[in-house]
């Protein structure tokens, strides 16, 4: 059900929500809460939930006009967010995910970042919501957003889709948001570059975001994943070489990965231990190749030095998954199913 709003709001937010009946509610809370240059709507798009998403969006709603509950049979964030866009009215969209939580000024904040750009992205922390959830596991996680965006890192393009912003125009010139699977964020980035719009990250505390962290190993696993772009495998499952600027994220990626497993493979079959030891190795600087240059900076102040440690820590932890993940989605993209992590999405 759509509520009536008078004035049409000059700022949509967008939530795609599938299952988050634990979360949604907190979300639309810190969102309503914001303050904004403008009025604001929200527009909750639930992708066929089986539990009470629906019913808690719609309950919020009843309460406060700004937000609208729409729903839709199961098609994935891609479908949802553009099924949202067709039905808000704001010249600035902002968007969010489920199960985050924005800081008050997130709403203005974000839209005054659309003064001078076209499309911005946000960053993301992990909200610890009880003392176990932190120790080293806490910081292992937290390593990452201190080697992307710690002191002396550089600011680069990191498309972050739960706090993102843009201009409508930006999404009716580029077609709105892939539909084909995740990394929805990323493509979209990708497509406004291309047609010449102005496109850039912000660090900014309004535009980053708290979102709930894992606290198992598969939860962790799951999360590293889901931030993953699997685009450039479905191309050329249907025979499309991806574009020249995605070859090296492949070859990073995918390339790496079949690499690595072939060779362990290889070594355990042959009894070559140390040939196994080197590979581990080069699979570790591989993945610490793009971030080079802020661990380099991190590891040079004794303050930030421990960050460097957990990060190499992020990456051993990551070794296992490195071996079958690419095997596992042609697998899956073969058999036209959904690797597990997307599943929820």
């Amino acid at each position: 059900m759509q509520n009536n709003i008078h004035d049409r709001p000059g700022i949509s937010v967008l939530i795609a929500a599938h299952n988050e009946a634990a979360n949604i509610e907190s979300c639309l809370r810190s969102i309503l809460a914001c303050s904004g240059p403008d009025k604001f709507e929200v527009v909750v798009v639930d992708d066929g939930s089986t539990d009470d998403t629906t019913e808690i969006v719609q309950g919020v709603a009843d309460s406060d006009a700004r937000v609208t509950a729409l729903s839709q049979t199961r098609g994935g964030k891609g479908r949802a967010l553009n099924y949202g866009m067709r039905c808000t009215h704001g010249a600035l969209c902002l968007s969010t995910d489920a199960d985050c939580r924005v800081p008050s000024a997130w709403v203005s904040g974000m839209a005054s970042e659309l003064d001078r750009l076209d499309l911005v992205f946000g960053t993301t922390r992990f909200l610890w919501e009880s003392p176990s959830d932190g120790g080293l596991w806490q910081k292992i996680l937290e390593s990452k957003r201190h080697v992307k965006w710690g002191p002396g890192s550089p600011v680069g393009l990191t498309p972050v889709g739960q706090s993102v912003g843009f201009k409508r125009a930006v999404w009716d010139n580029v077609g709105g948001f892939s539909e084909t699977g995740a990394g929805e964020d990323a493509d979209f980035a990708e497509r406004a570059i291309r047609r010449g719009w102005m496109v850039s990250s912000s660090t900014q505390q309004y535009a980053r975001v708290l979102t709930k962290a894992p606290r198992t190993y598969r939860g962790f696993v799951r999360q590293s994943l889901r931030w993953r772009n699997w685009r450039e495998l479905r191309d050329l499952m249907h025979g499309s070489w991806p574009r020249r600027e995605r070859v090296v994220p492949l070859l990073h990626g995918s390339g790496a990965s079949l690499t690595f497993l072939l060779w362990t493979m290889w070594c355990v079959v042959t009894g070559n231990w140390a040939g196994l030891g080197l590979g581990i190795l080069a699979v570790v600087g591989i993945d610490c190749l793009p971030y080079g240059k802020p661990l380099v900076r991190l590891a040079a102040r004794s303050e930030t030095r421990m960050w460097t440690c957990y990060f190499l820590g992020w990456v051993l932890c990551m070794l296992p998954v490195r071996l079958c993940e690419t095997p596992y989605v042609l697998m899956r993209l073969v058999r036209g199913e959904k690797p597990f992590w997307e599943r929820s999405r």
